[in-house]
């Protein structure tokens, strides 16, 4: 059993770790803890920023909890507006 539950949401995302740029994902399902996405290159590091517009100022510290071909499963780690020290 799940602690928060899932919802579906099928928006695009950006994250960081890839690279110098933001590289696109699309956030397959979403919960207050964590997410699924599915990504179209290769996986990203193991702690890494998603971003909801590649010109957001705000972002989300994930954590990859499992990873699957082209999808991974994250846990969010601190709050949605910066660093937070759990992340670092």
């Amino acid at each position: 059993m799940r602690k928060y539950e899932r919802k579906k949401v099928v928006v695009p995302g950006w994250i960081t770790g890839l690279g110098e740029t933001l590289s696109p994902c699309i956030v397959d399902d979403m919960s207050t803890g964590g997410a699924k996405f599915i990504l179209s290159n290769s996986q990203p590091p193991d702690k890494f920023r998603l971003y909801f517009s590649p010109h957001a100022s705000t972002f989300r510290n994930c954590i990859v909890r499992w990873s699957k071909s082209e999808s991974i499963g994250v846990q969010f780690a601190g709050t949605a507006s910066g660093v937070d020290d759990k992340f670092a």
